[in-house]
């Protein structure tokens, strides 16, 4: 239904709405439940006792919006690892349109990932990865577990 956590306003989404996730994809109303929202309107429609304000907003933003194809890659393909959901990388990076280069000669046994400007390297076995030269950690080691490199969930957003 579209209402504020705080039940004080709710959306009524118009032909007109732009809809999108926030990588600037369209995406639909449908899409919008269960999301954190950035809502931009100009005016509130007053409601009576016990009725939220109401708001046609001119445009509408989703946080950390997973696309259906996304969601379901990983529903078909994760594990839990020390209470951390852990899913395949390549199967996420090329879903969401980077280049996979897999490099298991070095020493380092690392993953490249790489799109536009953006390069990341995993590291196979260790909490580490490097964003654009910058080392980092995940929450959890990465795992290969049937010849593929599963890393905790938060990659998703690193890659978007």
């Amino acid at each position: 239904n579209l209402l504020s956590l705080d039940q004080e306003l709710q959306l009524t989404i118009s032909k007109n709405t732009e809809i999108r996730s926030e990588n600037g994809k369209v995406i639909t109303q449908k899409d919008l439940v269960g999301k954190e929202l950035i809502v931009f309107y100009v005016f509130t429609k007053r409601g009576m006792e016990g009725i939220p304000d109401q708001t046609t907003p001119s445009k509408v933003v989703a946080i950390n919006y997973i696309s259906p194809d996304l969601k379901q890659i990983i529903e078909n393909d994760h594990f839990i690892l020390n209470g951390i959901k852990m899913i395949p990388l390549r199967k996420i990076a090329e879903q969401l349109g980077y280049e996979v280069e897999n490099d298991s000669t070095s020493k380092q046994k690392v993953v490249t990932l790489t799109k536009g400007t953006d390069s990341i390297k995993v590291f196979r076995n260790t909490k580490a990865y490097s964003y654009n030269k910058s080392l980092q950690l995940f929450v959890e080691k990465t795992v290969l577990k049937d010849k593929k490199l599963y890393v905790s969930e938060e990659i998703i957003n690193i890659l978007k």
